[in-house]
C-alpha cells in the first residue's frame, strides 16, 4: 500500500542475498523515520494514519486486519463499507459437472483437476475450471430470471471459452501442438476440438509450461 500511494517502497536495500535481507529486517524493526515523514505529509490524514498503523514495528500494536477493514480511509469515512468476499456454495452435482467439462476440454483426469482446485493453486488447470464454473453460475442465473419472467438485456450470444496451447519443440525437433476450442451452450452452441501430433502430454504441458496457455473468456 505504501508503494502504491507514495511511489516507492518504505524499506529498501541496495544489496542482495542474506545481507540485503538483514538490512530490510533491521529497517522494518525500526519502523518509519523522518525520511518517510516527508512523503507521508503529502497524503491525506486518514491515509497517513493507516500506513503508520500498518507499518508499526511492534506486532502487538500493529493494526489487525479486522480494524483495517473498517478504517475510515478504506471505507471512505464509513460511506463505502468493505464487504468481504465469500465463495458461493457449490453442490456436488454442479462441481462434478464442471469437473467433467474441464476434463473433456483439457484432457486431464477429473481427480487431478479436483486436486488443483482444492489446493487453490490458481494455475491454468484451476483457471479453466473456474471459468467454466462461472459460466454455469451465469447460466443458472439466466434460467432463474427467465422462470420469473425477467428479461435480460445485452449480448445474447453464447459465451465462449477458448484454450490454445502453442506447439512445443522437443530435443529431436518434433512438435506437439494442440488447439482446443469449445463454445458454451446458449442461443447457439458450437464446440470444436482439433489435435495435431501426439497427445499434449497432459500434465506436463499444463504444469511445466503455464505461459504457453492463453485463455480468453467472452462473457454473455
Amino acid at each position: 500500500m505504501y508503494g502504491i500511494v507514495v511511489g516507492r517502497l518504505p524499506f529498501r536495500s541496495p544489496h542482495y542475498g542474506s545481507r540485503g535481507r538483514n538490512e530490510l529486517v533491521d529497517q522494518t524493526s525500526r519502523g518509519l523515520s523522518c525520511t518517510h515523514n516527508k512523503y507521508l505529509v503529502l497524503l491525506t490524514p486518514h491515509c497517513r494514519d493507516l500506513l503508520r498503523k500498518l507499518l508499526e514495528p511492534n506486532p502487538q500494536m500493529r493494526l489487525p486486519l479486522l480494524d483495517v477493514m473498517v478504517h475510515p480511509w478504506v471505507t471512505v469515512q464509513g460511506t463505502a463499507p468493505l464487504v468481504p468476499y465469500t465463495e458461493r456454495p457449490i453442490d456436488e452435482q454442479l462441481q462434478d459437472k464442471v469437473l467433467g467439462r474441464t476434463s473433456q476440454l483439457i484432457k486431464i483426469d477429473k481427480s487431478k483437476i479436483a486436486f488443483h482446485v482444492q489446493q487453490k493453486r490458481f494455475d491454468a488447470i484451476s483457471g479453466v475450471y473456474n471459468l467454466l464454473l462461472d459460466e454455469e453460475f451465469k447460466s443458472a442465473s439466466t434460467s432463474n430470471n427467465s422462470d420469473r419472467g425477467i428479461q435480460t438485456t445485452g449480448d445474447q450470444e453464447a459465451s465462449v471459452i477458448r484454450v490454445s496451447i502453442k506447439p512445443v519443440t522437443s530435443d529431436h525437433g518434433k512438435e506437439n501442438g494442440d488447439q482446443v476450442s469449445q463454445g458454451a451452450q446458449g442461443a447457439e452452441s458450437e464446440s470444436a476440438t482439433s489435435f495435431e501430433g501426439q497427445d499434449l502430454q497432459a500434465e506436463h504441458d499444463w504444469e511445466q509450461a503455464p505461459t504457453r496457455k492463453h485463455m480468453v473468456h467472452k462473457p454473455k
